[in-house]
């Protein structure tokens, strides 16, 4: 588009930036350098031009930057993670409105981590980036992936379960920070209300990143929350089961049909219209997951009157899928002409961990797929 090209200011000498931030008494990143170099940001934000096309990215010229900075030095750091806390923060773009920035030092430095800085002041700035070159790869990949696309009435769309596995490849530092954040904030914690803050603050990082990793740490907190009768935990099962319905994994399934049955109606509701999410997640109409839930869980939920089980931990949980209207859906799909959705389907019956479906698991060790073959193997593996 020759109006986007010709919107980028011609870039900047080393010596004007380094002049321009010399009375700032620290160093920004050498990536900052590279970029002004290449162009000083962008003339104007022109929503008919880039807004489409560039999901709202405006590039900062370098004195409105400056401006940014000064503006950010009141802002609560107190909010920021700690690690960045007391930290000054150096902004170089907006994205609707929020602000994208990095980190000074004291010291010379090659890249920084990307800070997001909301513009709600509700939420707290969170780690997106492991530097600007992860920052412009992922961005990059997703437009040429079609993670990102533009859809049929001219908006920026994407498919999360693809912009999240780009993400996580090109930024592996700031998703393991967010597990560890998981291991500490999920497991072994009292429910106080800092956790259920804390839950709120982490849980739009966690479903950016949609780490497998994450469905077993949140499904493991789910089951050793169902007998404490308190609205804390009550609260803390809802946020979980909204959380595990943006991840589009077979393996939220056994944990949200086991909400679809939680004693409390917030968290059975919340169930529901997780399913309801994960089948808008879907990326396209014949995904294998969508026809597994279509075969599997909607019979269940339009019987639900049926079932009065309350679980009482993951196991028990898993089980609910072997109730007697549930499980001939799940051997139908193990029929299923499309490799994928039966390979979904073992790997659903693997995840209940119970005896019960040895037999059916090893049937599938004969499948003609040596996809299906081997993810039956691991099952049976995974249940011995």
């Amino acid at each position: 588009m020759p109006s986007l090209a010709d919107s980028f200011l011609p870039g900047l000498a080393q010596e004007e930036i380094q002049r321009a931030v010399y009375d700032l008494h620290l160093y920004v990143p050498n990536e900052i350098y590279e970029l002004y170099r290449w162009r000083n940001g962008k003339s104007a934000f022109n929503t008919a031009c880039e807004g489409v096309h560039f999901s709202y990215l405006w590039l900062l010229p370098f004195t409105l930057a400056l401006e940014k900075y000064h503006e950010l030095k009141r802002y609560p750091y107190n909010e920021t993670p700690i690690c960045f806390e007391g930290k000054s923060l150096f902004p170089f773009a907006e994205f609707d409105d929020d602000i994208l920035t990095v980190l000074m030092t004291d010291k010379s430095s090659e890249s920084s981590q990307v800070l997001w800085i909301p513009s709600e002041s509700v939420s707290k700035p969170q780690l997106m980036y492991s530097n600007l070159t992860s920052m412009a790869l992922t961005l990059s990949e997703s437009y040429e992936s079609g993670a990102f696309f533009v859809d049929g009435d001219g908006f920026i769309d994407s498919i999360d379960v693809k912009t999240a596995e780009i993400l996580r490849r090109h930024n592996p530092d700031i998703n393991e920070f967010y597990i560890s954040c998981s291991r500490k904030l999920f497991i072994n914690r009292e429910l106080t209300s800092d956790i259920l803050e804390d839950i709120k603050l982490i849980s739009e990082s966690l479903v950016r990143f949609k780490d497998p990793e994450v469905i077993n740490i949140l499904s493991n907190f789910y089951c050793s929350l169902v007998s404490v009768l308190s609205e804390n935990s009550e609260y803390c099962r809802m946020k979980i089961v909204e959380i595990l319905g943006q991840f589009y994994d077979v393996k939220v399934i056994p944990l949200l049909v086991s909400a679809l049955h939680d004693r409390s109606a917030g968290v059975r509701h919340t169930a529901e219209e997780s399913f309801a999410n994960l089948r808008n997640l879907s990326p396209s109409e014949d995904s294998p997951l969508l026809m597994l839930i279509q075969e599997v869980v909607d019979p269940l939920i339009s019987s639900l009157e049926i079932i009065d089980i309350v679980p009482t931990g993951y196991t028990h949980a898993a089980n609910i899928i072997l109730s007697s209207n549930v499980i001939e859906q799940v051997f139908q799909a193990l029929l299923h002409h499309d490799e994928l959705v039966r390979k979904e389907a073992v790997l659903l019956l693997g995840e209940t961990n119970n005896p019960m479906v040895i037999e059916p698991l090893v049937r599938m060790l004969n499948d003609p797929s040596p996809l299906v073959r081997e993810t039956a193997q691991a099952a049976l593996a995974k249940i011995r």
